[in-house]
């Protein structure tokens, strides 16, 4: 690791064997979520074999927790009321939140990698700015992208190839090669193979199924989404990646400004993002002939957990994989809704679990919640001020999974 200490983090300290910060420069905005989803400030943070090491920016000694009770590291602001001057150079600086038509590699495992194709004698390569290259293992890979700005589509039952012209192929990719061999089968049953140039080729979905993923999931920046066997992040500046992504035989590391979030449990998160709710007008359908579902912001956010923008007033019911998960979310009044004031009600199997006023004196509600049954239901009612256009945001919102065995 360099010891060569960065400029947000100067000044080291030893306390008792802890180490503090004295900051010349006001961190990123980070938060630690523990395995109960409460979040603590991290402005910095550290990341050691056994512990996290967090400080609030009021006091000079961390808070420690256990590797074990950590979930997740998010960094970036939790609300729009949460960023700062330096977050904003960070994103104008990287075009955060953006959409990202790169090209880029899907891997089955979720990981996404931004970077390009090589050949490399008679096999190909993907290589990635940070990563390094790879062999490329048609049996991983779920999608890729080669010209910037094409569309990946949706494999169903066949492998799709959207090439260049715009044309589109169906067929099964044999091997990944250039040119690309596809195999198609005519309507009486007989095979055959065509050979596609690579550079005829924009981008493709194979059928291969997902796979659970494996060790530490990281978000950065540039929108790339890699699994590293572990990490640590050092009082320098800098984060540590023990064998990442397919390149399972070395060390690499970068500045820790580049992170955007880190999930040490990914297999037991879903992003509430990726499931689809029905919405009706709630007890003001009478005066709504049609609510419009949820905005999913575009771009990549940490844990893949996209902003949801719920405008109602309007009832969300959403069907969840299992009983027993965990809800989780920041809900925001957008600072653009002067006039927003009405209730939030989060139902647990049509259970009334929370109910909260969300004005301009209360525009941000913390929610977790345990659930019994499988059915989540989010309602935004009409207050005093009547039938009115209220919106919400959902910040991070997530479902934790039960341990498994229970």
């Amino acid at each position: 690791m360099h010891h060569l200490l960065r400029s947000t983090c100067l000044g080291l300290t030893i306390f008792g064997g802890s180490v503090a910060f004295a900051q010349t420069e006001v961190p990123l905005p980070a938060r630690v979520l523990d395995t109960s989803l409460k979040t603590l400030p991290a402005r910095p943070f550290v990341i050691e074999e056994m512990r996290v090491l967090s400080w609030d920016g009021t006091r000079e000694l961390p808070r420690t927790t256990s590797r074990n009770e950590v979930l997740a590291v998010m960094v970036g602001p939790e609300s729009s009321r949460s960023t700062n001057a330096r977050w904003n150079d960070v994103v104008n600086g990287t075009g955060e939140r953006s959409t990202r038509w790169s090209t880029e590699i899907h891997l089955t495992d979720g990981q996404v990698l931004p970077g390009n194709i090589i050949a490399n004698d008679d096999t190909l390569q993907w290589r990635h700015k940070r990563l390094g290259e790879f062999d490329l293992d048609l049996e991983r890979v779920s999608a890729f992208r080669l010209i910037a700005g094409a569309k990946i589509p949706e494999a169903n039952s066949n492998d799709v190839i959207i090439l260049s012209n715009g044309d589109r192929l169906e067929g099964l990719v044999i091997e990944l090669a250039d040119p690309l061999p596809i195999e198609q089968v005519d309507d009486e049953g007989k095979p055959s193979i065509i050979e596609v140039p690579m550079e005829r080729v924009a981008s493709a979905a194979l059928v291969n199924p997902s796979v659970p993923p494996r060790g530490v999931h990281v978000w950065l920046s540039d929108g790339t989404i890699f699994s590293t066997d572990d990490l640590r992040v050092g009082d320098d500046g800098y984060v540590q990646f023990m064998r990442p992504g397919l390149v399972e035989t070395r060390e690499i590391e970068m500045a820790v400004e580049y992170l955007r979030g880190i999930l040490f449990d990914p297999a037991r998160v879903i992003p509430f993002a990726s499931l689809d709710p029905k919405v009706d007008g709630g007890t003001a359908e009478a005066l709504r002939a049609w609510s419009p579902p949820p905005v999913v912001s575009e771009g990549r956010w940490p844990l893949n957990a996209s902003r949801i923008r719920l405008e109602g007033p309007l009832r969300a019911r959403w069907t969840l994989p299992r009983s027993g998960c965990t809800f989780a979310a920041t809900a925001e009044l957008p600072q653009d809704a002067m006039q927003g004031v009405f209730d939030l009600v989060v139902r647990d199997g049509g259970e009334e679990v929370l109910r909260v006023r969300m004005d301009q004196d209360h525009p941000i509600e913390r929610i977790v919640h345990r659930m019994d049954s499988r059915e989540l239901e989010i309602e935004l009612l009409m207050a005093d001020s009547g039938p009115v256009h209220v919106d919400i945001y959902l910040h991070e919102a997530i479902l934790l999974l039960p341990p498994p065995g229970r």
